[in-house]
């Protein structure tokens, strides 16, 4: 398993390093962003945040903390963790490869965005699922709302 670490609070981040990888075979990466299986929690409810943490993920489809690329023909997935670095306070995304996950563009939607791209979550819809998802970063990431800009269009 090969795994890129990214700071993700700088914008285009997430683009670059799955572009520099190699692991989208060279395509143009239109977007790419984090995000969580299940709903967006708010933030001062530590109870609901906990609650579904714990719940298994909703698709099996999906790993619980993904990283989507949108590409001109196709959206791909990759497995993710992240979190602040030891005796830091940088958040760092942790990209793990192979491919996880793929479908064509066409099939690849995100609806229910009541903040459009600054939205907390969402409905991500592959083909015929519904998966209720939301941002892997609460407090907000330039890549992540391109993302969901660019699959909500």
């Amino acid at each position: 398993m090969v795994v890129i670490r990214v700071e993700s609070e700088q914008p285009g981040a997430i683009k670059r390093a799955l572009a520099d990888s190699g692991w989208l075979g060279g395509e143009r990466v239109l977007a790419a962003g984090q995000l969580r299986q299940g709903e967006a929690a708010e933030k001062t409810t530590v109870w609901a945040t906990l609650i579904e943490v714990l719940r298994p993920r909703r698709s099996k489809s999906l790993p619980a903390h993904f990283v989507l690329a949108v590409t001109p023909s196709r959206v791909v997935a990759f497995r993710a963790t992240g979190g602040t670095t030891q005796g830091q306070r940088r958040y760092v995304l942790r990209i793990r490869g192979p491919i996880a996950g793929e479908w064509p563009r066409g099939q690849v939607l995100l609806r229910d965005l009541p903040e459009g791209a600054r939205s907390m979550g969402g409905t991500l819809e592959i083909g015929n699922e519904s998966i209720p998802v939301s941002r892997a970063k609460l407090s907000g990431e330039p890549d992540t709302d391109e993302l969901l800009a660019t699959l909500s269009a």
